[in-house]
């Protein structure tokens, strides 16, 4: 993937931010002092502003990487998500190649939101915060991203014999 379509990418996969939504984001909008980046409710779909963490790691590195290259190259430019200053608009080209590559060839940008979604529930997010940072209004929505798969049965497995093993023992 492009290194300045990274930092997009991590957004997307952390935090199930809608594409359209990313790449709106000006850099007025990110707080690494407070570790957040604020929507305001004219720039979701849901109409609801939002508050999203800025996670520690690669979304929050990706991100300063691009604060840099901004400041250093195209200063003036107020888009987080750009190619030499100006706004992302289109990935398909190099979203088709880096999913390839990957071997996933069949992904699409959106099925970040269910894996987000997905990750903050195995994370212990509880659903009305997961709700507020993804931008599901409903929770019919919000369980329809909210995918379970095989790790989420193993998961369910080993709490379901430590509740065995726990009770053999009273």
């Amino acid at each position: 993937m492009p290194q300045e379509l990274k930092a997009l990418f991590v957004c997307g996969y952390e935090t199930g931010i809608r594409f359209g939504e990313l790449i709106d984001i000006r850099w007025s909008q990110v707080d690494f002092e407070s570790g957040l980046i604020v929507l305001d409710s004219d720039e979701t779909k849901n109409r609801e502003g939002c508050q999203v963490p800025i996670l520690e790691g690669d979304m929050e590195d990706l991100l300063l990487e691009a604060k840099k290259a901004r400041d250093d190259g195209w200063p003036d430019s107020e888009w987080v998500f750009n190619r030499q200053g100006t706004q992302v608009k289109d990935i398909r080209g190099s979203w088709r190649i880096a999913c390839i590559a990957a071997g996933v060839p069949e992904l699409n940008f959106h099925d970040l939101r269910r894996t987000a979604v997905r990750n903050m529930r195995r994370a212990g997010v509880p659903q009305v915060i997961r709700m507020k940072i993804s931008g599901h209004k409903t929770d019919s929505m919000e369980r329809r991203y909210n995918i379970v798969d095989a790790d989420d049965i193993n998961i369910a497995k080993e709490f379901m014999e430590r509740r065995r093993k726990s009770a053999k023992k009273l």
